[in-house]
């Protein structure tokens, strides 16, 4: 053997066993502390800046790019990566991070949302004119006006304009042999006629007579001067090439047949904007300036030649009042049967990325896992290489399994989620006005119900778990609606761009959010933080002692095959000693070769030729 097996080096390995192995004990000691005092001292403001940095930094990916149908944001992907555990069971849709991602994935961002945009054009498209036969020939229009009129004059033949409160003036003429009232006031329709338009795919035609009656009734009806009719025209919001004007409905096809690109939005205008193009209209000067001076004098400029804020307040308010009434004649008479199905469909093409997202989420971090640990590894071989591989595949592939139930679970109930969300998205974007609105709240409630029903009946979670879960997700709802509400009226009041309201919407919401969901948990309703703590507090104790016992036993492993090898090795040296100096003539040959070795394997630091000298030494004397 041309090296000499020290029996010391086997030792040596030993012993340095055991302070590796005292160093992993020392180090998974080290982080459960760490962990157990991050969970007991859990800090409101610290937690509330971290949850919240969370939140944002998900919403802001989310807002900008197209990830709502994958049911999964980027930052709870992200947070998988880093902190996964085979032991990790959270369910997506329970826990107190998937309840603040349901209810911030509630909306969706109409200018990223790829489901959206197709929603919006497909509504866009099936937009039909109401009304196609000519205004001089519509007996309903007729009628209307005149009822609506007669029905204005008072006992004392008088009668009033309803954005001024003046009176007006009536007087009697025969026409076609009937005596008729004859005023100063004209009765015009609060929406335009011209304007009036009806979704093709989600309303039936035979309930298009229902919406031409709402259009000539008393419900889309206002009193107003002859001047102030006259002058306003019939108003049409519209995009020309790229840019959203107010121009009077006669002049859309003159536009269009010069060139220009134009797009009838009248139809999704809210009140203040229709009141707003009105307004201008009336404030226009004219070179006579007899128009301004007439509107002075019937109430409805100031001396500036400014509409009155009452005025403007009266005619908001009837056209809301009109929009309104118009969005509850919409949705009585909309085809729920297309609007499921098309629904269904939406859903259904959903499903591909919802599943991915769940796979993604289940499937990507335990491989990352195992290929984080491969690489760390030292003295890797292609055979260890192969056996560690196969090794976290099984692992891998086991965690998979196990978790098919919840992936096809959390699949289907993001797939209902959708069907709901893209039912009520439809019958939103067929709704006007406040209507529109409470049919946004009412959306978010209807999605926390179903929320809720997923928590109850979860068989996992206790009753006090499930009791909890219920309370945040209906408290953080709730929550979001006030902020709703807040958040229209501080813009209807400071006029502030979106560019400013939707970025301060969204952290205000978060922070909010965040609150009430840390704040339950002080409060501690169903004593539920308690059992969090101790059940944490096992799920740490028994992740890092398994975590602990693995590298153990992969120490000892290592450690046992090289011991293993030196024993052999140790073996073979001595056995070969032994048969070397079982052969020899110590009178012939020299045995301090055999004797070198022995000293060397067993570490016993003798000299022999000194030793031998100072034997000799004492022979002498």
């Amino acid at each position: 053997m041309d090296q000499t097996v020290e029996a010391y080096a086997l030792l040596a390995r030993e012993k340095q066993l055991l302070i590796q192995q005292q160093e992993a004990y020392i180090t998974a000691a080290r982080k459960m502390n760490w962990q157990m005092k991050e969970l007991l001292q859990q800090n409101f403001g610290e937690t509330l800046l971290q949850n919240s940095i969370h939140d944002f930094a998900g919403e802001v990916i989310r807002q900008y790019f197209d990830t709502s149908d994958y049911y999964i944001t980027v930052d709870q992907l992200i947070d998988r990566f880093l902190h996964f555990s085979y032991e990790d069971d959270k369910d997506l849709f329970t826990s107190d991070e998937a309840i603040r991602k349901n209810l911030y994935n509630a909306v969706d961002n109409p200018y990223q949302s790829g489901y959206l945009k197709n929603l919006t054009e497909t509504m866009e498209n099936s937009q039909k004119k109401l009304f196609t036969e000519s205004r001089a020939t519509d007996r309903l229009d007729r009628e209307g006006k005149r009822q609506y009129r007669d029905d204005r004059v008072t006992a004392d033949g008088t009668i009033k304009d309803e954005l001024t409160g003046r009176d007006g003036s009536v007087s009697q003429v025969m026409v076609n042999g009937k005596l008729r009232n004859k005023s100063n006031l004209h009765a015009d329709h609060t929406q335009s006629r011209n304007g009036a338009v009806y979704n093709s795919q989600f309303i039936r035609e035979d309930k298009l007579e229902e919406l031409k009656k709402f259009y000539n009734s008393s419900d889309n009806m206002q009193m107003m001067s002859a001047t102030a009719n006259t002058s306003k025209g019939d108003i049409a919001i519209c995009i020309i090439d790229g840019e959203v004007r107010d121009i009077n409905a006669r002049d859309i096809e003159k536009l269009r047949k010069s060139g220009h690109k134009v797009k009838d939005i009248t139809y999704k205008a809210a009140p203040e904007e229709l009141a707003q193009a009105i307004i201008k209209r009336w404030e226009k000067k004219t070179p006579s300036g007899e128009k301004l001076k007439k509107l002075q004098e019937e109430g409805y400029l100031d001396e500036n030649g400014k509409v009155l804020p009452d005025v403007r307040k009266k005619l908001e308010s009837n056209i809301r009042k009109s929009q309104n009434t118009e969005s509850r004649t919409i949705l009585k008479n909309a085809d729920y049967a297309e609007v499921s199905r098309y629904a269904a469909e939406e859903s259904i093409k959903s499903v591909k990325k919802i599943l991915m997202g769940q796979i993604i989420y289940y499937a990507f971090p335990p491989v990352i896992f195992e290929a984080q640990k491969i690489i760390r590894k030292e003295d890797m071989t292609v055979e260890r290489f192969l056996h560690e591989l196969k090794s976290a595949q099984k692992r891998v592939t086991k965690y998979v399994t196990s978790k098919l139930g919840k992936i096809f679970s959390n699949t289907a109930n993001s797939t209902l989620n959708k069907f709901v969300k893209c039912i009520f998205d439809i019958v939103i974007e067929m709704a006007k006005a406040t209507v529109k609105k409470l049919l946004r709240i009412v959306k978010r409630v209807v999605m926390s119900l179903i929320q809720c029903v997923r928590v109850i009946s979860n068989p996992e979670m206790s009753a006090a778990e499930k009791g909890n879960a219920v309370v945040k997700v209906l408290s953080t709802t709730v929550g979001a609606v006030v902020l709703e509400i807040l958040f229209e009226y501080i813009e209807k009041q400071f006029g502030l761009p979106n560019v400013i309201m939707e970025p301060l919407q969204i952290i205000v919401t978060i922070l909010a959010t965040n609150a009430i969901m840390l704040m339950l948990d002080k409060a501690d309703i169903f004593n539920t933080r308690y059992g969090f703590i101790i059940s944490n507090m096992e799920r740490i104790f028994k992740e890092n002692n398994e975590a602990y016992l693995l590298e153990s036993n992969q120490l000892m492993e290592e450690a046992q095959g090289e011991m293993e090898q030196l024993r052999k090795d140790l073996q073979n040296e001595i056995r070969e000693i032994q048969d070397s100096l079982s052969g020899m003539n110590p009178y012939e040959m020299d045995i301090t070769p055999n004797l070198d070795r022995i000293n060397k394997i067993f570490d016993m630091n003798i000299d022999f030729d000194y030793e031998w000298y100072e034997f000799i030494q004492e022979g002498g004397r």
